[in-house]
């Protein structure tokens, strides 16, 4: 491209609308993406999550998924500030030191309301991104200095991530940085153990079982994460228990299984439901919550918690 004939005038006002429109289209890529995470569509394409989806299908960065994913947090949880977002006002790196601030907070059993959580953000607006940590971590009783990234080799990272995906339903939030190596080989062995040889086969060990079979990964697309028991055939619709009738999908995978059977319409209220409570600050009244018994909704199954009977959804 070549810009030499442009006055510079008509340079400075090209590059501020361009910049302009670049800045929108943050906001729109958010939109879109919580609308691919509403329907779990990543799923469809044999993506294990939002973030896979970011890095295969869209082609970003590892890096730059992550980024984005977390900044959306922020996003769907306070969505007034959008209009910021798009003058600038507010930046992605904005959006990530208000992350980290909410995560800390909820981690010492301090999580934040929404009340809060806006507050923080109007703190931070216009604030320049080097000071946005500080201001972000003025909130906290307990602030911390922004931290480097830790430097760990290989073998370690996937230790990390493969007792995190094994701890989703237990503890979801759990950081890289809470945990070591030694931990994660203890934990992950203590999680495989088989179970001795039972008189009678429990339901738990059934679903372990079915788990096992698997390798310990989801059928549709591989992940790790977040596992959960599926009846191949619903019990809504005359479904047994019989191991045959089940199998092993990520509860992204299972969730978006449950909108290809009964429509995105009757799962919408089930699977969505935390984000829609985030979503409700907001004037009128909260949205409405159902409860698992008012439909076929598959509640998650967490089958590796020692040896807790687990439920068969």
């Amino acid at each position: 491209m070549n810009l030499r004939h442009l006055s510079d005038t008509e340079l400075h006002s090209e590059t501020l609308r361009i910049a302009r429109a670049e800045r929108k289209i943050l906001t729109e890529l958010f939109h879109h993406l919580l609308e691919v995470q509403r329907r779990r569509l990543f799923s469809a394409y044999g993506k294990e999550s939002l973030k896979t989806y970011c890095v295969e299908s869209l082609g970003y960065s590892p890096d730059e998924a992550g980024r984005r994913i977390a900044a959306l947090s922020v996003f769907a949880s306070v969505p007034s500030i959008e209009e910021k977002l798009n003058s600038a006002e507010l930046t992605l790196t904005h959006l990530l030191d208000a992350k980290s601030l909410f995560t800390q907070e909820a981690n010492a059993g301090r999580a934040l309301s929404i009340e809060k959580k806006v507050e923080v953000l109007n703190a931070m607006t216009g604030v320049a991104t080097r000071d946005a940590f500080a201001v972000a971590q003025s909130f906290s009783p307990e602030p911390r200095e922004k931290l480097r990234k830790l430097d760990v080799d290989h073998e370690t990272l996937d230790l990390l991530q493969e007792l995190q995906d094994l701890l989703a339903h237990a503890n979801p939030k759990v950081s890289k940085s809470d945990l070591i190596k030694q931990l994660v080989r203890q934990k992950i062995s203590e999680l495989r153990i088989e179970p001795a040889a039972p008189r009678k086969v429990s339901k738990a060990e059934v679903l372990r079982e079915v788990v096992r079979k698997a390798d310990y990964k989801c059928e549709n697309c591989g992940s790790r994460h977040a596992l959960e028991i599926d009846h191949i055939l619903p019990r809504a619709l005359g479904g047994t228990d019989d191991p045959k009738n089940l199998r092993t999908l990520c509860r992204n995978c299972n969730q978006r299984a449950a909108i290809e059977r009964f429509g995105l319409r009757k799962m919408d209220p089930f699977i969505n439901r935390v984000r829609e409570r985030q979503m409700a600050y907001r004037p009128g009244p909260a949205n409405p919550r159902g409860s698992v018994e008012d439909g076929p909704f598959l509640a998650p199954v967490n089958f590796f918690v020692g040896s807790q009977d687990a439920g068969m959804g």
